[in-house]
């Protein structure tokens, strides 16, 4: 069934982490999980494209009535990112505050990804305040993580923009494929559905179609 077979995809998701150096220490294999809203509905304002070669990438924007000082200002606080992430990842900014964002900045994170604890360590590559910064994982969960956060003045308020390219374990090899579709992409709709959630209580604004910056309403 679908159920056994996405059960025999978490297992095999679940040990590749728990044999690397990323796991925490988890007392067993973990139950297939689901997160909640666990097939998210499809999102107009959100595309993840299999690219050529080995791996993925997510754009998603959001537009809010906020100026890019205000905006860029609250993403540039690293301990704000707990505020966007959902409570199914138990999500922990490990490196001391404060955190002095510029290029070389390293954070230290602990998520959890279907009941594993893992350590997550990122690199900020680019920062170019209140006009983009990037993030890229040196240590975690993904075979490579690129994280492109950009701003842009638009219709009086602010567009906000991510770009991820990723890869996944098991791309490239059969039934890399059926990781990503089955476990990675859900669980990425799922974080950057409630991102965009957090943002709009935060700040107003909206979603958009990609391509379209009109406010609405």
């Amino acid at each position: 069934s679908s159920r056994r077979r996405h059960t025999r995809l978490v297992s095999d998701w679940s040990s590749d982490v728990c044999s690397s150096d990323l796991c925490c220490g988890c007392p067993s294999r973990p139950a297939a999980y689901d997160p909640p809203d666990s097939r998210p509905r499809r999102s107009l304002s959100m595309q993840i494209t299999a690219l050529p070669g080995s791996g993925y990438r997510l754009q998603t924007e959001f537009w809010a009535p906020q100026s890019i000082d205000q905006v860029f200002g609250f993403f540039s606080d690293a301990f704000n990112l707990q505020e966007l992430t959902p409570p199914f990842l138990n999500f922990r900014v490990l490196t001391p505050a404060p955190i002095a964002m510029q290029v070389g900045t390293v954070i230290d994170y602990q998520i959890q990804l279907h009941r594993i604890p893992i350590r997550w360590k990122t690199l900020i590559s680019a920062w170019e305040p209140q006009s983009r910064f990037v993030d890229e994982q040196v240590r975690g969960p993904y075979r490579h993580w690129h994280h492109e956060h950009t701003f842009e003045v638009r219709n009086g308020g602010t567009l906000i923009r991510d770009v991820v390219h990723y890869g996944v374990p098991g791309t490239g090899i059969p039934g890399g494929s059926l990781i990503h579709n089955w476990l990675v992409k859900p669980d990425l709709q799922t974080i950057f559905q409630y991102r965009t959630a957090r943002m709009q209580a935060r700040f107003g604004g909206h979603d958009v179609e990609l391509g379209d910056v009109t406010p609405r309403g």
